[in-house]
């Protein structure tokens, strides 16, 4: 003869296999951010604001630095 427990089987087997409304709410509001931060990476991926004059400075102090890396190397 098995001993009565306190708990229903079937009410316990129900509470193992559900999760809280928190739990899903947390998941959704997760996934959300996720594909909400890819969709906003995506629309500015060809924004370059950048300006041509700033390209051209970088492009120089580049030169530069490899430049003197190289005078440094044949010393």
């Amino acid at each position: 003869m098995r001993p009565q427990s306190s708990h229903d089987e079937y009410t316990f087997d129900k509470r193992i296999n559900t999760m809280p409304w928190y739990g899903w709410l947390f998941i959704v509001l997760a996934l959300g951010s996720i594909v909400g931060s890819l969709l906003m990476l995506r629309d500015n991926a060809n924004s370059n604001k950048v300006s041509k004059e700033t390209i051209a400075n970088v492009k120089a102090r580049e030169a530069q630095f490899a430049a003197e890396e190289e005078r440094e190397e044949n010393r």
